[in-house]
């Protein structure tokens, strides 16, 4: 007899707190560049010595900002990994009820190293989004002093740097969280003994992958992976991939008849 659970999607609230962590660094970013640069500017300081003072000025920021950044990058990867697992957990504990299953998770090895992998990956991505847009603000801020000071046009390219960079980051919280949310559903299943799953194409996408379109319903070893283009993958691997899993509990005849 098999049994196939519903899929598990990832969490919208916490795809939205994601998102909200890393557009409010650069909120915070923003206003320090605003007080700092933008508004001196704009009171006309003196020219002689301008140049310094800008260098100075752009290097104490970036400086000040490279440092929150460690700190500030671990603190909410660390949050997100956690909530991520406690969410994903709640919600199978919850699906494995309703069939009748008790189930108490365990701390293992394997899922303490893909939460520790999700960590690192989201530390790296967290640092990745402000110092892109410290060297974006900094080249704006350079730009603008070639072009005789003119801080309406640094405003507008600010304007343009915020909207790449907020982009970036919904995309970043969007693929993160269905990575984790992934990578905790596999963890789970080798605990649990569940070694197939079935593919779920999720149809979210606006240019969906052809061949993930294809695999829906697809049955497939879990430590494997589904193979698809060529290759043993799992769903949400690949960038923006919103595909899922449905898993399947093979319960032997026997314990059916007693």
């Amino acid at each position: 007899m098999e049994i196939t659970l519903d899929s598990i999607a990832p969490n919208a609230s916490l795809t939205k707190w994601y998102r909200e962590q890393m557009q409010g660094m650069m909120d915070e970013m923003r206003s320090d560049l605003i007080r700092d640069v933008v508004k001196p500017m704009r009171s006309e300081i003196a020219m002689d010595g301008i140049l310094d003072w800008m260098g100075h000025v752009i290097d104490g920021l970036v400086s000040r900002w490279q440092d929150r950044l460690d700190k500030l990058s671990t603190q909410v990867a660390q949050e997100l990994v956690s909530k991520a697992k406690t969410n994903y957990d709640k919600r199978l504990l919850g699906i494995l009820r309703k069939r009748g299953f008790t189930v108490n998770f365990r701390h293992t090895q394997y899922m303490e190293d893909q939460a520790q992998i999700a960590l690192g990956e989201n530390v790296a991505l967290i640092k990745s989004i402000g110092n892109e847009y410290l060297d974006k603000v900094r080249s704006a801020v350079w730009r603008s002093v070639k072009n005789g000071y003119d801080v309406e046009s640094l405003i507008k390219q600010l304007k343009e740097i915020d909207g790449v960079t907020d982009r970036r980051a919904k995309n970043i919280a969007k693929d993160q969280t269905a990575k984790l949310n992934q990578a905790f559903e596999k963890a789970r299943a080798e605990e649990l003994g569940i070694k197939e799953a079935i593919w779920l194409h999720s149809g979210a996408s606006r240019e969906p992958r052809a061949s993930h379109k294809k695999a829906n319903g697809t049955r497939y070893n879990i430590k494997e992976g589904c193979y698809i283009d060529g290759e043993f993958i799992q769903p949400a691997w690949l960038p923006m991939c919103k595909c899922r899993a449905k898993l399947i509990i093979e319960i032997p005849d026997n314990l059916i008849n007693q």
